[in-house]
């Protein structure tokens, strides 16, 4: 696939999900870890990934991009009131970890967490 097809899946994402330019690299990044874990050929049925290390990659670990997320705050982080889970926008796999990336766009703060509750329904809206 051609870079300008990855520059157009990266802008469309952004556009549909309606977060702002300055998330395009995270973009770019979802969209390549995406095509890995796409079919290239019909008649061979084989993924990149799997081509590449001769197994099939699982894709149930695999959400939205730009869909709301809710991230665990442990319990070292937080007082006795404050609420459990944190309203983030998710924007990228943390491939080293299997973790997530997520982003607060009122604090502009990057966070990677594992306990995450996924909210496909729509687009981010701050409260």
């Amino acid at each position: 696939m051609k870079n300008r097809s990855i520059v157009k899946m990266d802008r469309s994402m952004l556009k549909t999900k309606s977060l702002r330019n300055e998330f395009w690299v995270e973009a770019i990044h979802t969209t390549i870890y995406t095509l890995n874990r796409c079919p290239i050929k019909v008649e061979l049925n084989l993924t990149p990934k799997e081509a590449w290390s001769r197994y099939k990659p699982s894709v149930a670990h695999m959400k939205f991009f730009g869909c709301n997320a809710y991230a665990h705050v442990p319990k070292e982080k937080r007082k006795k009131l404050d609420d459990k889970n944190v309203k983030y926008i998710f924007i990228r796999y943390n491939t080293e970890t299997r973790n997530y990336r997520l982003v607060d766009p009122q604090e502009k703060k990057v966070i990677i967490s594992r306990v995450v509750v996924f909210d496909k329904s729509g687009i981010y809206q701050p409260e």
